[in-house]
């Protein structure tokens, strides 16, 4: 490649995207969405079943909402803990989902599928658009919301620490007797 190919290469690109300098986000911007808030409603589609799922489906039921993808390394720290709370609580009690906003295209499936198995997830992957994590102000991965029984968030936290892993199982440990 020759600078004038580089060049229109660059220009053909150029036009179809703004360039603009970096601004530091905001922290707030950065935060997930506040506890005690309803939690918005989405629609998905769950791996492997192609079955359509929506948040209205797990009513009167807690539900972790676990925003991840195959290639993060915290996400995948996060799903061994996740896997332990599936055993611990009862699915009629708690509710697991782990919401993939990038591995839904035709070539990533056998990959995913694959990666699902080797990492013994134990709780369904469910495909969302981009406008989900928009509505849950999912900035990083992994993002977990809780939500309780009548649909608010009482728990939501951007990343995966062993601390997180115990605040959730803690507080698990008191909203389900």
């Amino acid at each position: 490649m020759n600078d004038k190919v580089l060049k229109l290469e660059f220009d053909s690109l150029a036009k179809d995207y703004e360039i603009e300098d970096y601004k530091e986000p905001n922290p707030k911007e950065m935060q997930p969405l506040a506890i005690g808030l309803k939690a918005p409603k989405f629609k998905g589609l769950i791996f492997k079943e192609n079955d359509s799922i929506t948040l209205q489906d797990y009513n009167g039921k807690y539900v972790i909402l676990d925003f991840w993808y195959k290639d993060c390394f915290p996400c995948i720290k996060a799903i061994a803990s996740l896997n332990e709370l599936r055993t611990k609580y009862s699915a009629k009690d708690l509710i697991i989902l782990g919401l993939n906003p990038f591995d839904n295209k035709e070539k990533n499936k056998k990959k995913l599928n694959d990666f699902i198995e080797i990492n013994k997830m134990s709780y369904p992957t469910i495909f969302v658009d981009h406008k989900v994590t928009k509505e849950y102000k999912v900035r990083a991965y992994p993002t977990f919301y809780i939500i309780d029984t009548k649909g608010k968030i009482v728990y939501s936290k951007v990343g995966y620490s062993d601390k997180n892993e115990k605040e959730i199982d803690s507080l698990l440990n008191k909203l389900i007797k």
